[in-house]
């Protein structure tokens, strides 16, 4: 009951009218229905009598829902200042998006997810779990495989379209891989926005071994239903041997590319690589800047360049 009780607490401190909220209650074994009649007002509650899984609840809770966009939230995602309003307005502004998803923090403030990945087997990766979240590479809007349900946000009809998630990955994990490759499917990207943050403690009503096994017993019926559509991307296997497998995997669907490389004195060329971005949202804009300052002398202009979805680096060693 912990859990969801600060979810709630957080999502009501820290989103602004009008919006509904729907609580679907898979079972719970530890008074969380009781705690939820007596101390929750103002929301839709549904009740299970047994564990259904995520994806058939979650259905429920979009069945009950009238609202234009559909809004995801697991009981151990901590929603923070001006979460939503950044999803909405990327929703509504970039061309071909059907989902969007917030930049994950872990409780210790490092990275849990900046968006994550899907190799040809199936494997999934959360991209930067772990790193700085003031590194510039988990810093820029990108368009991305997929992002976690634990907050994901979409429009009710694309939600429909797309069949809602499948029960077939009971109870739980790989449902929303699957949801978020069928909207690709249907001409939908998903992205990335890091301008929204939300805290996510992660497998909190289930441990590590037993997350590990669902995911080993979902994998194979998302690698069926997906092979040709992953067929040609890099292994996520053996990472230690090959790290630059992440950035191959990060960029696989990314098929049209620009490098813009710039000195010291690249305001002129930041600003073209930042209307190239906007203008084609597919296209990935990688700044390389290449001056004899060291990395970080350009943070100022950052946050202005990584927000128009430029990926913005400054490595000691450029050549390399």
């Amino acid at each position: 009951w912990d859990w969801p009780r600060r979810a709630l607490e957080a999502l009501d401190r820290h989103t602004d009218p009008v919006y509904e909220v729907v609580v679907v209650d898979n079972a719970s074994p530890d008074q969380t229905a009781e705690r939820l009649r007596e101390e929750v007002r103002g929301a839709t509650l549904l009740f299970n009598e047994r564990n259904l899984g995520f994806a058939t609840a979650a259905n429920q809770a979009a069945a009950r829902a009238a609202g234009r966009y559909l809004c995801f939230l697991n009981p151990d995602a901590l929603v923070q200042p001006g979460w939503l309003h950044p999803l909405l307005e990327t929703l509504e502004t970039f061309r071909g998006a059907g989902a969007v998803v917030p930049r994950f923090l872990a409780p210790d403030g490092s990275v849990d997810e900046a968006g994550s990945l899907v190799d040809r087997e199936a494997r999934t990766f959360a991209y930067g779990r772990g790193a700085d979240p003031g590194d510039p590479q988990y810093r820029f809007r990108r368009v991305i495989d997929y992002g976690s349900a634990a907050c994901v946000v979409l429009p009710a009809w694309a939600f429909r379209r797309a069949g809602g998630f499948d029960p077939v990955f009971y109870p739980a994990y790989c449902e929303d891989v699957d949801l978020l490759l069928s909207l690709r499917a249907l001409g939908l990207c998903t992205v990335y926005d890091p301008h929204s943050t939300v805290v996510h403690a992660g497998a909190a009503s289930t441990d590590d071994v037993v997350r590990g096994s669902l995911i080993d017993r979902n994998r194979p019926i998302l690698l069926e239903r997906w092979r040709e559509e992953l067929a040609e991307r890099p292994s996520l296997m053996d990472l230690q041997e090959h790290p630059h497998h992440v950035l191959a995997v990060r960029d696989a669907s990314t098929t049209d590319r620009l490098l813009i490389a710039t000195g010291e004195d690249g305001r002129g060329l930041e600003d073209l690589a930042g209307r190239m971005a906007q203008a084609h949202p597919d296209l990935r804009v990688t700044l390389l800047r290449v001056g004899d300052g060291a990395p970080g002398a350009h943070d100022h202009r950052d946050d202005e360049i990584l927000s128009r979805g430029v990926e913005a680096v400054q490595p000691s060693d450029p050549e390399r």
